[in-house]
């Protein structure tokens, strides 16, 4: 925080001092390290993904966090690929808010 001041010699004012900029400093947003891809799944054509966690969130007016997941299509050279029927769906990660179901199928 700042202060402004003001004083003064024998009867004369000549510096005065009082706080001023009180509020916070904005703080911005640190994000870990991205991991590993993950494998391309499915195998032949599908997506692969990294994820990186918040380490600290932004305050105070502070640069909001990016993207915590990254998802990008991904190709490799399959011939003549068979796929399992997909499996069901997993229970919802949460009961509410933004959870995530997941299902899967395998290369036969």
């Amino acid at each position: 925080d700042g202060q402004k001041s003001r004083s003064r010699s024998g009867n004369a004012e000549l510096k005065e001092s009082a706080p001023c900029n009180a509020g916070a400093c904005p703080h911005d947003c640190v994000m870990g390290q991205w991991a590993a891809w993950s494998v391309c799944e499915p195998f032949c054509s599908g997506t692969h993904m990294r994820s990186r966690k918040i380490i600290s969130p932004a305050t105070d007016g502070g640069k909001i966090c990016e993207a915590e997941k990254q998802v990008v299509p991904c190709h490799n050279p399959c011939m003549d690929c068979h796929w399992s029927d997909w499996s069901g769906w997993t229970i919802c990660s949460k009961s509410c808010g933004k959870g995530e179901s997941n299902r899967t199928r395998n290369q036969v």
